[in-house]
């Protein structure tokens, strides 16, 4: 197998046993970037830094971290010091981030490689990979489809080999619908569990920090490192985490877990085809299998771009061309002028549909009406997702993980009941990870979310790892 194949424990495996050097594994990766730069994946390619990296790494081998030597790339919404932190728009292509975000700041401890900046929806708003200033990002599987988004550059480029894990942001499914797409892993962390400092807010009780890579147990071995008590982040919470444990093969006997068939409305056969056999291997393995009815699964999309849209008015709202970003080229009159053309030339229609809608629903006339009601939503759900953790003993929930593979790639396809699985995890704030398990018609990767309560990520993890492994869902496809 090519050194650019291999996972992350393959890498540390290697590593440890002195069988490759840094320099050999940032080569391959950095060649394989060029072979597949027409992805799109990467808004910049660190390839003179990334070399530097690793012959500084090859002569001195002290070696003490699991992410030592490993080549990782960031998405361009989180801030690397010395580097743009664009967030795919034109608003913020001349800025330059001053420090490194609490992530990068982790992972540079750990000497991991910084392979670049990845390519995403703009200001991480979108579903499809194509909102973006610096174009569009392909789907490594199939030209014809979307990536998904937002993270669609950090799952495009661990799919296509151009990096062996990649950091992402999950506001409403933004690391786990593109990772479903192209046939990865993408995981959502406790909400709290990993820093936000650094990373540019879309919708702050929503946001966290993504990863994607190759399988759970590397995903594991990543998060280890990135789980730190951080005091520039208020929300920061502790969870007791270890990588090790979630390659253990877990017994499931009499482990409840509680599937929720009321996310399958709209879902195509494969979806429903591969989440019933996950079913069945997971009663076939011990489980106690739980069936669950929110009666809230038809204002789930509703509560989110609600909530979400209402609080990226506030926090775009510092994005006007006098604070930050624009075009200083624009002759100021008067004040909304100036803000009205920087905005209009600067950030993308779906950028602006956003800030609208959140004004439009904050408006004093609309207040209760929309966003009181939306917050009253999201609190019911979470007494119903804690009740079944608390009192039912389920606290592991097994989800369909979209309701279709990728879909065909013309702008004329609503993007916006894609997320509309994914956001349970957002509007609650539990773990979340979705892994392929299975191929559809298309020849497309079909995956399931394994989602849990707050802080049972450990297990979350372990139970996406054991069903990964099974090897009965490659025989799925048509």
């Amino acid at each position: 197998m090519s050194i650019e194949k291999l996972t992350v424990h393959q890498l540390y495996t290697r590593y440890q046993n002195r069988e490759l050097k840094p320099t050999e594994v940032a080569e391959a990766y950095i060649q394989s970037y060029k072979k597949n730069s027409h992805i799109n994946a990467y808004i910049e390619h660190f390839t003179q830094e990334a070399q530097e990296k690793a012959e500084s790494l090859t002569s001195n081998t002290e070696n003490s971290s699991l992410l030592w030597g490993i080549p990782g790339a960031v998405k361009d919404n989180f801030a690397v010091k010395g580097k743009g932190q664009s967030c795919a728009s034109k608003m913020l292509q001349n800025y330059i981030a001053p420090y490194d975000s609490s992530v990068v700041e982790q992972l540079n401890q750990e000497n991991f490689i910084n392979l670049g900046r990845l390519n995403l929806d703009e200001f991480a708003m979108g579903s499809t990979g194509r909102y973006s200033a610096y174009g569009p990002t392909e789907n490594p599987l199939d030209a014809e489809r979307v990536i998904g988004g937002s993270s669609g550059g950090s799952a495009a480029a661990v799919a296509s080999y151009q990096s062996a894990f990649t950091i992402g942001s999950d506001t409403g499914g933004s690391s786990r619908l593109p990772a479903s797409y192209a046939g990865v892993c993408g995981f959502k962390p406790t909400y709290g569990a990993i820093s936000r400092y650094g990373l540019n807010a879309f919708a702050p009780s929503f946001d966290v920090p993504g990863i994607l890579a190759h399988t759970p147990e590397d995903i594991a071995m990543v998060y280890q490192h990135l789980r730190k008590h951080d005091t520039r982040d208020q929300i920061i919470r502790n969870i007791d985490f270890e990588w090790s444990r979630v390659q253990e093969m877990p017994s499931l006997k009499g482990t409840k877990i509680a599937f929720f068939d009321a996310l399958l409305e709209r879902a195509d056969t494969d979806v429903v085809r591969i989440y019933e056999h996950i079913k069945t291997l997971l009663k076939e393995a011990g489980a106690t299998l739980i069936p669950v009815k929110l009666d809230l699964e038809e204002y789930l999309i509703k509560t989110y771009y609600i909530l979400t849209c209402s609080e990226a008015s506030s926090t775009l709202s510092r994005f006007d061309g006098m604070r930050y970003g624009g075009d200083p080229s624009i002759a100021p009159t008067d004040v909304e002028t100036l803000v009205a053309q920087n905005r209009t030339q600067n950030m993308g229609h779906e950028v602006m549909r956003r800030i609208l809608m959140g004004n439009y629903f904050v408006m004093s006339a609309n207040y209760d009406k929309w966003y009181m009601r939306a917050l009253h939503v999201r609190g019911l759900l979470v007494e119903k997702l804690n009740a079944l953790s608390l009192h039912e003993g389920a606290s592991l929930w097994l989800w369909p993980g979209f309701h279709e593979a990728a879909l065909i790639n013309a702008p004329e396809r609503d993007n916006y009941t894609s997320d509309s699985v994914a956001v349970l995890a957002n509007l609650y704030g539990g773990p979340a990870v979705a892994i392929p398990t299975g191929v559809g018609g298309h020849g497309l990767p079909v995956s399931v979310q394994i989602a849990g309560a707050v802080g049972n990520d450990e297990r979350v993890l372990q139970l996406a790892n054991f069903i990964y492994k099974q090897e009965n869902w490659k025989n799925l496809r048509y």
